[in-house]
């Protein structure tokens, strides 16, 4: 349990929100508070069996209830026992929906780590089954040019990069050059009803400029005739 306290305060400090109030129920254990005491935190006890008042316990409801959302999202092949794994998947999303109590404009993940950038860093479902891509020079001529996989959560120190479990060696590969097969969503894409629209807002926008003087306007105004 100390430990664990350790562990979210050092990330906490690194981000510049050191804890100042722990609100948990009268069964916390006499290291813990000691340890709470040496970090000039602040205890408030709740009485048992109270958790509408005990923060920590509506905390757990939510993350509980978030991860389970989660699990359900996973293909039905997904190995179950993988479900450590997307610990990470599911605190980065929460924190991503959650506002910050500091700055309600922002959310929880921007207050401690910054803005995110969904371009840099792609998010999919948790638990999709997937191809990686295998680089020609760690693969036999005739092998396979991927490898079934799972993603398990975002790589956020790579650009565009995930994490997948591989089964065949039963390890975690971050990579870029994937195909997704999602079980339930489609991977959006533009119908003939949007292309349609798309193209007659550009034919609108060409004939409403000036007469095209130079060869090179004269070309892009012909390319959006045709």
């Amino acid at each position: 349990m100390v430990e664990a306290f350790q562990n979210v305060y050092e990330y906490l400090k690194k981000c510049g929100h050191k804890p100042k109030l722990n609100v948990m129920d009268n069964e916390c254990s006499k290291a813990v508070k000691d340890y709470l005491q040496k970090e000039e935190t602040r205890i408030q006890f709740v009485e048992a069996d109270n958790h509408s008042v005990n923060a920590s316990e509506r905390a757990m409801q939510t993350i509980k209830n978030h991860f389970l959302a989660g699990l359900v999202t996973v293909a039905k092949e997904f190995p179950i026992q993988l479900w450590c794994e997307l610990l990470m998947h599911c605190q980065l999303t929460i924190n991503l929906l959650r506002t910050s109590r500091l700055d309600p404009t922002k959310s929880a993940f921007e207050i401690l780590e910054g803005k995110f950038d969904y371009n840099r860093t792609p998010i999919c479902p948790p638990g999709t089954k997937a191809l990686v891509y295998v680089d020609p020079k760690n693969r036999a001529t005739w092998a396979p040019h991927a490898l079934d996989g799972w993603y398990i959560s975002p790589a956020m120190q790579h650009y565009r990069c995930g994490r997948y479990w591989i089964p065949e060696t039963r390890g975690i590969r971050i990579a870029n050059s994937t195909k997704l097969f999602p079980t339930h969503c489609q991977v959006p894409t533009l119908s003939q009803d949007d292309e349609t629209i798309i193209t007659a807002a550009r034919l609108v926008q060409e004939l409403k400029g000036a007469v095209p003087a130079t060869i090179q306007q004269k070309l892009q105004h012909v390319k959006q005739l045709q």
